[in-house]
């Protein structure tokens, strides 16, 4: 089952935190983590999106370019430009990112200056790691897909 956790922050780089701590706790196997992206707005609003999980295109162009590589050993610079840009453009056209950009750019256009926001999609998710992780930073919940009580639970952490 997959969930989706978005939490909004009153400091711009407290979204970054937490995206980290998601990633050690995928590496400790307490999750897997699908997506995951960290917005912030700057003090004069620009908005900032960084795709904290791993981009599909860039691991299609990755992938892309290692075959190519293989494919034209005779010219491997060309093959591995080629393979990437093959790729890239077959990892794209599957439009592979698992969180909405139009939820993104809506949640991104609320926020306040020098804020931030973090979108996970979580998957074979540890509950009770989840709300330990969020639970030590202090934001508001904004969006998940989990079950009310756990939602309760989360709410409590992050208003603590």
């Amino acid at each position: 089952m997959s969930y989706i956790i978005v939490v909004a922050f009153e400091q711009p780089e407290t979204a970054q935190q937490v995206a980290s701590e998601f990633k050690t706790l995928e590496r400790n196997g307490a999750l897997r983590l699908s997506d995951a992206r960290v917005v912030v707005k700057d003090g004069d609003g620009k908005i900032h999106i960084q795709d904290t999980a791993g981009h599909p295109v860039a691991w299609g162009a990755l992938i892309g370019g290692a075959l190519g590589g293989i494919l034209f050993i005779m010219m491997p610079f060309l093959g591995i430009f080629a393979g990437a840009a093959v790729g890239g453009a077959i990892a794209k056209s599957l439009n592979l990112d698992v969180v909405d950009k139009k939820f993104i750019s809506d949640v991104s256009d609320a926020l306040k200056p020098n804020t931030s926001a973090v979108f996970l999609q979580v998957d074979d998710a540890n509950k009770a790691a989840v709300i330990q992780a969020l639970g030590s930073f202090k934001g508001t919940l904004i969006q998940t897909s989990l079950s009310p009580e756990i939602e309760e639970k989360l709410k409590k952490g992050l208003e603590e």
